[in-house]
């Protein structure tokens, strides 16, 4: 008998809607806007920090008073990073 491939392992991007849903639903938008600081621990392209600014913005907060110093991402692809600092 030939032994099973091991499951891959890799990215799992979150998709943006669905960042966008969890960030409502989950109090987090609220809670971020109302000074809870927020850490995505593996962050990637920043689908959920990028939700919470959206959010932000849809809930009538200019850009210039969303809480930006209150966001934290760690993430150990650069170009992931890059990516998301470009946006």
């Amino acid at each position: 008998m030939r032994p099973r491939p091991s499951p891959r392992v890799g990215l799992v991007a979150t998709p943006r809607r669905w960042a966008g849903w969890l960030a409502r639903r989950s109090g987090a938008a609220q809670a971020w806007l109302g000074g809870a600081s927020v850490l995505d621990p593996a962050c990637g392209r920043g689908a959920f920090l990028l939700a919470l600014i959206e959010e932000g913005l849809k809930r009538g907060v200019p850009a210039a008073k969303l809480p930006l110093s209150n966001l934290y991402g760690v993430e150990v692809n650069p170009e992931a990073i890059e990516d998301f600092l470009r946006r």
